[in-house]
């Protein structure tokens, strides 16, 4: 890599986004927010911001953006189709979908979809082995949990004091967007020194070495998650939403909750149907799938053959409930809880 010219391309795209955060509306801090988690301002900060820009994104990750496959677009097309017949997704009727590759390689791809420059929502499709082109929906939501914004991103480094836009030196040598099961993820190098990696959602830097990486990403398991595009004829249910808690951090006495036996997806959906919601969490890993967080909603998608096993069920996640994840991971990678109740 010439390091003149990488700098440069980082120097444009940190004073582009400059001049982007400039016009965009500042979040009050944390103490001065009443019963807000770090992870609301977060979200509202970046439900605010523009959407990405294909050729910024181009020059942050250092590299030309490739063609999506063609069987990935027509997924992504059928799948926005479906949703936008639902009432919470109305507003991708006639958007634009933007394709941007997720590492490592372009083993996923994160699928914006926006209108007259408002992002309105995404999904992050994921190829189910390294040799082929069949590709799994391994997440979605609404305008609330877009993650992978290039503009927080560079707001919440330079705040960090991990980079400085009145210096040449302090700049990311090397930007990378990554995704593992529940978790899009940035890595950041800033010249010779170790990467540094963030929640691509909530901007939490994460307490991992390039090792700890690499084993996560082996430890990836997309088998369950039967809606992929080589059965593109699924059909989706309604959204489901309850009208329970959705911040785990407001009570923490969850903790000493025992583990719910919940043994199916079906199992954890007749739990929400009595009960609103409940707790997702991976004790001594949460870092590692983002949690926890609570699950209040689902929504069922089936497949067009009628065949029973083929029913594949995404849950309803975070403090908006908006951001769908495959329950089945959900049951492979962690626990469940029961929100403690009220005194």
């Amino acid at each position: 890599m010439n390091y003149s010219s990488s700098a440069s391309k980082f120097m444009f795209v940190l004073i582009s986004i400059q001049l982007l955060l400039s016009a965009t509306p500042t979040i009050a801090a944390a103490t001065n927010t009443i019963s807000s988690t770090k992870e609301s301002i977060v979200m509202d900060r970046i439900s605010k911001q523009p959407p990405n820009d294909p050729k910024e994104w181009a020059l942050a990750i250092g590299q030309k953006t490739p063609p999506a496959p063609a069987s990935l677009q027509s997924i992504a097309e059928s799948t926005v189709k479906q949703l936008s017949a639902q009432p919470s997704f109305t507003s991708w009727e006639k958007s634009q979908l933007a394709y941007f590759p997720l590492g490592p390689g372009t083993h996923s791809w994160l699928v914006t979809l926006s209108t007259d420059q408002q992002e309105l929502g995404y999904l992050i499709f994921t190829a189910k082995d390294n040799h082929s082109n069949e590709y799994i929906l391994s997440e979605y939501g609404d305008q609330s949990s877009v993650p992978y914004h290039l503009s927080a991103l560079f707001q919440t480094l330079e705040q960090s004091d991990l980079i400085s836009l009145s210096s040449e030196i302090a700049y990311p040598s090397k930007v990378e967007p990554l995704y593992t099961p529940l978790l899009p993820i940035w890595k950041i190098t800033l010249g010779g020194q170790e990467s540094i990696y963030l929640n691509a959602l909530t901007l939490d830097i994460l307490p991992w070495d390039n090792a700890h990486f690499q084993d996560l990403n082996l430890d990836t398991k997309f088998n369950a998650v039967q809606f992929s595009s080589k059965e593109p004829t699924y059909t989706s249910s309604l959204a489901i939403s309850f009208h329970g808690e959705t911040d785990p951090l407001l009570n923490m006495n969850w903790i000493i909750e025992p583990r719910l036996s919940l043994k199916t997806d079906l199992d954890v959906v007749n739990y929400l149907e009595k009960n609103n919601n409940l707790i997702f969490t991976s004790p001594n890993r949460n870092d590692d799938i983002g949690g926890p967080f609570a699950i209040s909603g689902f929504q069922q998608w089936t497949s067009a053959k009628k065949n029973p096993s083929q029913l594949t069920i995404y849950a309803g996640t975070g403090l908006t409930g908006q951001r769908y994840l495959p329950l089945s991971i959900l049951r492979d990678k962690g626990e469940f809880r029961a929100f403690p109740k009220q005194q």
